[in-house]
């Protein structure tokens, strides 16, 4: 993860040869301050610097950024899984889906698709990709225990495994 305006700060490293190495590093995304180094990483020995004042590359800092950046793109992804969950449980829950779910189970006529024997009492959808405007195909009429075969991780007796809430279908 990188910033787009560097706070940085003269750091030093030291490589596999046992030679310091300094660079700037942005003290708030943990990177090398390009604009500060030019083309390459690092810089020649500053003079006018004493350079055991000069602090270490911190790794923690770019190891911290990251791990901010992931807890950020994870709290999108949830509000985004949200939104997916309640279109789904709003289509669930609608007169539409009602519909479908019965020319599904007449269709296969009230006969688990997974296993041929039991009888269907849940309507699994093949796929998400048209959620709300269903074709038939995306459908399979199965009963209690080949549903639970298609969704592992949940309980489907009305949540999920994790303690949420989940609309069996």
């Amino acid at each position: 993860m990188d910033c787009q305006i560097h706070n940085s700060r003269l750091v030093r490293k030291c490589n596999s040869a046992g030679q310091w190495m300094y660079t700037y590093q942005c003290v708030e995304c943990g990177q090398i301050d390009r604009a500060r180094t030019g083309l390459g990483p690092w810089v020649p020995k500053p003079a006018t610097v004493d350079l055991d004042a000069v602090p270490l590359w911190s790794d923690a800092i770019a190891d911290a950024a990251v791990q901010a950046a992931k807890f950020a793109a994870a709290s999108v992804q949830a509000e985004q899984d949200q939104e997916w969950w309640d279109r789904y449980h709003a289509h669930i829950d609608s007169e539409k889906w009602r519909g479908l779910r019965r020319k599904s189970l007449k269709r296969d006529n009230w006969l688990c698709q997974g296993c041929l024997e039991a009888a269907a009492e849940h309507v699994h959808h093949m796929t998400y990709e048209r959620l709300g405007n269903e074709l038939l195909c995306d459908l399979v009429s199965l009963c209690s225990d080949c549903h639970q075969i298609c969704h592992p991780h949940r309980d489907l007796k009305g949540r999920e495994l994790y303690g949420l809430p989940i609309a069996v279908h």
